[in-house]
């Protein structure tokens, strides 16, 4: 299970600068990444205060420079707005600057109120973004390549600044339209969708359509990988949760306008707040979305993890004219007391490795993966990487610093670990400090390198040492 944060860089009050909601998004980047997050994403809106980010690669390519683990993600680029050479050359350009950590969010858009600014045309939008990937495909992973295709029409052209990740960075294409998770399940691209004021069957049965979709395919639902985007927010009292709730309103009410062509602007480029029909109470939101005290929030996302399937939940915190502090403080409270509770009630731990700068291996079987490339798989999402030492004893090596969470499951943790005797290689032992992370209990100790879980689900757990005569962890 993932985490990630959103920011749609809302100018809601125009006594706050432009200038302060985009420093206000780039703090949250940073500290969403010292919080734990694993994933921070960015916006595309134009020519009004709805959003005040025109490019979200842009905005990742200044954050990469502010942060080192942290995943950062196209929420989305509107793919019919750009030219596709220049849109090439920018994800490769953004892949490089954020040494392999981008997340490549792919959606058609929707606002009549941009495509006409742009001289676009909506009414083909989701044609025109099935071609663009096509390019998108092509044009990063081979060495020149041309296309002539309904919408785009390019020439024998090459692209030298490629992305680090190979063949591509993760591609998630964003919506609920059929024909993206057909391109899905084809491509195994990932799937993003909001549930933002939605009521979480709405994302159930989303699931569910999906799910069919991967199934008349020929693939597994399994393969599934979907993200959620919800209206989160974790307070300590009810005035804080329904200014948030009003504030996801107002956001919900612009969308509307924008969706709709009901919008009227006012004061150059600011969006007027109108009610629509049939839209909820703030009681109602207060009742539908992740809002309230640590215990309600834990309850809502695991209900809603559970249900939907969901493998990453994207929170949306900030918005509207929220106080900046609230919702920092919403973020801390989140990663410190909500996810450990999410945690537990989910079966899950987290074994959190801060690594110095000397490579480290690691055994797959002693973490408990069933799949010993599923270690390689996890770890390789999260930093800078090496090939797998070997396959067969599923290692894989890390360099640089990097925070490094991994899944561990109660049953696989038991079956795997019995008799597996090597945890870290000999040269790592002095480079690396194990967390073990369980229901909220936090603990550290330099001498400490794995600590095991209780199977049981409690506070209790077996700690492995060093054995000097050997160089290698083995259990007491």
């Amino acid at each position: 299970m993932k985490f990630g944060v959103f920011n749609v860089m809302q100018q809601r009050d125009p006594a706050q600068s432009a200038e302060q909601v985009l420093h206000e998004a780039i703090d949250q980047a940073v500290t969403a990444e010292a919080l734990g997050f694993d994933s921070c994403w960015f916006p595309e809106h134009h020519a009004s205060n709805y959003s005040l980010c025109p490019s979200p690669l842009m905005m990742i390519n200044y954050c990469a420079a502010r942060t080192e683990r942290i995943r950062l993600g196209t929420g989305v680029i509107v793919a019919p707005l750009y030219k596709p050479i220049r849109l090439l050359a920018e994800i490769g350009l953004a892949d490089i600057l954020s040494s392999g950590r981008l997340e490549l969010g792919i959606g058609a858009g929707y606002q009549p109120f941009e495509f006409e600014r742009f001289a676009a045309d909506l009414s083909v939008n989701k044609a025109t973004t099935l071609e663009l990937l096509e390019l998108i495909e092509r044009g990063l992973t081979e060495p020149r390549f041309e296309f002539h295709g309904e919408y785009f029409d390019q020439p024998s052209s090459s692209i030298p600044v490629m992305p680090l990740q190979k063949p591509l960075p993760p591609i998630w294409l964003v919506g609920s339209d059929p024909s993206f998770h057909q391109r899905a399940a084809e491509r195994g691209y990932a799937v993003f969708v909001s549930g933002l004021l939605g009521r979480p069957e709405s994302v159930i049965k989303l699931r569910r359509r999906v799910e069919q979709v991967f199934i008349n395919e020929g693939k597994s639902p399994d393969a599934l990988r979907m993200a959620l985007l919800r209206y989160t927010f974790v307070c300590r009292n009810k005035a804080d949760a329904r200014r948030y709730a009003e504030c996801a309103l107002y956001q919900t009410r612009l969308a509307y306008a924008l969706r709709t062509r009901n919008e009227s602007v006012s004061g150059n480029y600011f969006i007027d707040e109108r009610p629509f029909e049939g839209e909820p109470s703030i009681d109602e939101l207060l009742d539908r979305l992740i809002i309230g005290d640590v215990e309600t929030c834990i309850e809502r996302a695991v209900r809603e993890i559970r249900d939907a399937r969901v493998n990453d939940l994207v929170i949306q915190a900030k918005l509207g004219d929220l106080p900046h502090g609230l919702a920092m403080d919403s973020l801390a409270l989140w990663m410190e007391e909500v996810v450990p509770g999410i945690e537990r009630e989910l079966g899950l731990h987290l074994l959190v490795l801060e690594l110095s700068r000397r490579p480290v291996a690691i055994g797959a079987d002693l973490l408990g993966f069933q799949d010993r490339n599923d270690l390689w798989n996890e770890v390789g999402a999260e930093g800078e990487a090496g090939p797998p030492m070997d396959a067969g004893h599923g290692l894989g090596r890390l360099r640089g610093r990097h925070r490094v969470r991994i899944e561990l499951h109660h049953v696989a943790v038991r079956n795997q670990v019995g008799d597996q005797q090597d945890a870290l290689e000999e040269e790592a032992l002095g480079a690396a400090r194990v967390l073990h992370v369980t229901a909220g209990d936090h603990r550290k100790a330099s001498d400490v390198l794995v600590q095991e879980p209780d199977v049981g689900g409690g506070q209790g757990a077996i700690v492995q040492q060093p054995d000097p005569a050997r160089g290698r962890v083995s259990r007491p």
